[in-house]
């Protein structure tokens, strides 16, 4: 974020655009078939999701939740581990050409995904 406003201000040339969270009339997220909210940012937690995320209720509303998805689960939307990594890597290297990450953090993504227990 940082790196795109200086960018900005320094060069002019603008931070990309993502959509906002799509949301019902009761103003709350529409979740996807993973539980997950609809629209926003989506960095390859969740463009690729090994997990459902949340947010907390009443007083703990700043505090996130996250359930990792079942082996059963993961398989039965990536087939193998080897298709998961290679679909984190892909979305992450789009972030990257999207200026949405830096070369770092999609190595740390990749990483991370590559360090899931086999499915």
């Amino acid at each position: 974020a940082f790196l795109n406003m200086y960018r900005w201000v320094d060069d002019g040339v603008p931070p990309p655009h993502t959509p906002f969270l799509t949301t019902g009339r009761d103003g709350k997220p529409k979740l996807d078939r993973n539980g997950n909210a609809v629209g926003g940012l989506r960095l390859p937690a969740l463009a690729v999701p090994a997990a459902t995320y949340g947010i907390g209720r009443d007083g703990c509303f700043l505090l996130g939740y996250k359930v990792p998805f079942s082996t059963v689960k993961m398989r039965k939307l990536y087939g193998t581990h080897e298709s998961y990594v290679r679909k984190v890597q892909r979305a992450a290297h789009d972030d990257v050409a999207r200026r949405l990450i830096t070369v770092d953090a999609e190595h740390a993504i990749v990483t991370r995904a590559q360090a899931l227990p086999s499915f």
